[in-house]
């Protein structure tokens, strides 16, 4: 059932956020030597253009991610997952049991949740959720591109 966030779950995504921000903000501020590699890494071609048009998508996630209001983001505690958003609202957001377990850095941490989820909106990226974790490896690149999961990994990457 969806209800509001406990004190103690604002402070966890408060800090998430703040993180998640800033996270935006380095992959933004990275340079290609930098960023390729990561890019390669996802077996996608770390092509100049493709390069930025990854720093402009992570400026509109940082963007979307301080526009959102903590007080619109949710828990529902019958939700085993970790967090989903209605790709037309970026208004909203809700978090599952899996969030408040979640690392609070590197793969899988709780900025990284807040960051895949954010680029599912569409005025974000509309991304899609192809496949998850180490599963990405297993995509083509065309479905690499717009997985929610990648977006995320590369985030993490910068998160040391």
């Amino acid at each position: 059932m969806r209800q509001d966030l406990t004190i103690g779950q604002k402070v966890v995504v408060r800090r998430a956020k703040a993180r998640a921000m800033a996270l935006c903000q380095l992959v933004v501020q990275s340079k290609d030597e930098e960023l390729g590699p990561i890019v390669q890494s996802l077996n996608l071609r770390p092509a100049t253009s493709r390069l930025n048009g990854l720093r402009s998508e992570f400026e509109r996630i940082g963007t979307a991610l301080s526009n959102l209001n903590i007080n619109h983001v949710q828990y529902d505690d019958q939700e085993k997952c970790f967090a989903y958003v209605y790709p037309t609202d970026p208004t909203v957001m809700v978090l599952g049991n899996q969030y408040f377990t979640a690392e609070r850095n590197g793969v899988d941490s709780v900025p990284g949740v807040l960051i895949h989820e954010a680029s599912h909106w569409q005025i974000v990226r509309g991304t899609d959720d192809h496949a998850y974790g180490d599963d990405i490896y297993t995509l083509s690149s065309t479905l690499m591109r717009n997985n929610a999961d990648t977006i995320e990994r590369i985030a993490e990457a910068f998160d040391k």
